[in-house]
């Protein structure tokens, strides 16, 4: 999932430097806010730990006063289920994805992985024995691109945008 974050900078060209480099400043000022807003967001309603999604989650910050763009990125693989509390339980593995819900997954076990290294959450394909395959869940750009999230995202930015802005201009 991408963010572009800009401002209409429909006549700012004829403002002075100063006011240009006041918007310039709470752009990318507004923009690290909002990257930590995702964060904050994805910790709060999934079990998955911050510095995880701070891995993930980029902000590419506006390079000039005349252009006037910012971007958010979310970049991720779909994660395995250890990542989320898996446990072996009779019916299966019991996994919380979301805070204070808990899923089983039946039929599912965990094993290690190919070359024995990270234990993993499978399950078979089929009757037989053999194949099984990895399970996975969301990624953390599935988490940050849902509507509610990137609501509070976007809010998010419009808010500490003018805040910084209005701060900014006050000292001019």
């Amino acid at each position: 999932m991408q963010l572009d974050l800009t401002v209409d900078t429909k006549g700012i060209e004829s403002f002075s430097r100063k006011y240009r480099q006041a918007t310039f400043r709470a752009l990318n000022r507004a923009g690290r806010t909002t990257r930590t807003a995702a964060q904050k967001h994805v910790t709060t309603t999934y079990n998955i730990r911050a510095s995880e999604a701070k891995k993930f989650i980029k902000f590419f910050p506006a390079r000039s006063i005349n252009r006037l763009i910012a971007k958010i990125q979310t970049r991720s693989r779909r994660l395995t289920l250890m990542r989320f509390k898996a446990k072996q339980v009779a019916r299966g593995v019991r996994v919380v994805i979301r805070k204070r819900a808990a899923k089983v997954v039946r039929g599912a076990f965990i094993a290690p992985g190919r070359g024995g290294s990270a234990q993993l959450v499978f399950r078979r394909i089929g009757r037989e024995r053999y194949p099984i395959e990895p399970l996975h869940t969301l990624s953390i750009a599935e988490m940050t691109g849902t509507k509610e999230a990137s609501k509070k995202i976007k809010k998010r930015f419009r808010e500490a945008f003018a805040k910084e802005l209005n701060r900014l201009v006050a000292r001019i």
